[in-house]
C-alpha cells in the first residue's frame, strides 16, 4: 500500500487531499473517502484522474500524467498498477490514447463487501476489480454487482462513500453465482490485475484472440467464426458492443476473448509476453 503519510508531512499543502487507499481500492475512492472525512469541497474532479497528453511530434508517444499529489514516482508508479486499471490495459497492449485507467462513471459495489469493509476497515469502497463494465459479479462472494445503491437507489458514483454505511443496513440478502461463467470471469479479471510490465500493440493482441477463439470454438468450420464471433462475446457477456469488422476489439471484448481462450489469468499472461514469432 502507498504510504501517503510520510509524502504528506513532507508536503503540507497537499496533505488534505492524500488518503491511503484499502487494499484493491480504485484511487478515486481512497481520494473521495479523505475528501468527505476532512470536509474538502475545492477539489476537482480531475485532480484524481490520469491525464493523457497526445504527441507534440508525428513520431512521438502519448504521455500520461498524475495528479499533482503524487510527488514521489516510486509511490505514483505503485498507485498506478495496485489502484487503477492500468495493469488491465497494460496487457492487452493498449496505448494510453483509448484508454480509461480510472473511470468517471460505472462504478459498481458487492453488497458482502462494503458489509466486510465497514466491518474491516471502518468504511466501504470502490474496488478496482469491480470496475470493468463487462465484470457482473463480484470475484470474492459470487454476487450481483450494483452500480446503483440497493438501498436508495443512488447512482455508486455520485453516491457518498460515508452514506453507504447506513445504506447497507438496509441491504437484501444477494443470492450468490458461485462458479458459473461469470464468476470464473471475474476472478480472470481480478488475476489480471497482478500483471506488472508490457506486451505487444493492440492489434496485434486482438488479431491473434479472435484468431485463436475461432478456432478454438468453430473448429475445422473456424472460417465462419470471423463473422460472427462478437455476437457471441456480447451473447456471454450480456453487452451491446460498438465494434465494427475491423480486427480492432473493444476492451471489454478483447478481456471476453482472453478468458474465453485461456480460461485462467496465468496462462494468457506467459503467453502474451512470448516473443510474438511465438503466438500460435
Amino acid at each position: 500500500m502507498p504510504d501517503y503519510a510520510s509524502i504528506a508531512n513532507k508536503f503540507p499543502l497537499v496533505k488534505k487531499v492524500i488518503y491511503a487507499p484499502f487494499p484493491g481500492e480504485f484511487m478515486e475512492s481512497a481520494l473521495r473517502r479523505g475528501k468527505e472525512v476532512q470536509g474538502i469541497r475545492n477539489v476537482r474532479k480531475n485532480d484524481f484522474h490520469i491525464q493523457k497528453i497526445r504527441p507534440t511530434r508525428s513520431k512521438g508517444s502519448w504521455r500520461l500524467v498524475l495528479p499533482s499529489f503524487f510527488v514521489d514516482d516510486n509511490i505514483a508508479k505503485q498507485a498506478v498498477n495496485e489502484n487503477t486499471l492500468y495493469p488491465l490495459f497494460a496487457v492487452l497492449g493498449r496505448g494510453a490514447h483509448d484508454s480509461k485507467y480510472t473511470p468517471t462513471r460505472g462504478w459498481k459495489i458487492c453488497k458482502t463487501c462494503v458489509t466486510e469493509d465497514i466491518q474491516s476497515y471502518g468504511s466501504p469502497y470502490i474496488h478496482v476489480a469491480h470496475l470493468p463494465r463487462s465484470v457482473t459479479l463480484c470475484y470474492k462472494h459470487a454476487i450481483q454487482l450494483h452500480d446503483t445503491c440497493p438501498s436508495c437507489g443512488i447512482s455508486i458514483y455520485a453516491h457518498q462513500m460515508a452514506s453507504l454505511t447506513d445504506c447497507s443496513v438496509s441491504f437484501p440478502e444477494p443470492a450468490t453465482a458461485i462458479g458459473t461463467p461469470h464468476h470464473d470471469y471475474a476472478l480472470f479479471v481480478k488475476d489480471l490485475l497482478n500483471f506488472r510490465g508490457s506486451t505487444y500493440n493492440t492489434l496485434s493482441v486482438s488479431r491473434n484472440l479472435s484468431e485463436k477463439y475461432v478456432r478454438l470454438m468453430y473448429g475445422e468450420n473456424y472460417a465462419l467464426g470471423y463473422s460472427s464471433y462478437r455476437s457471441d462475446i456480447s451473447l456471454f457477456l450480456g453487452m451491446a458492443f460498438k465494434d465494427t469488422n475491423s480486427e480492432y476489439h473493444s476492451f471489454d471484448m478483447s478481456l471476453a476473448l482472453a478468458f474465453l481462450v485461456f480460461k485462467n489469468a496465468d496462462s494468457f499472461i506467459s503467453f502474451i509476453q512470448r516473443p510474438i514469432s511465438q503466438w500460435s
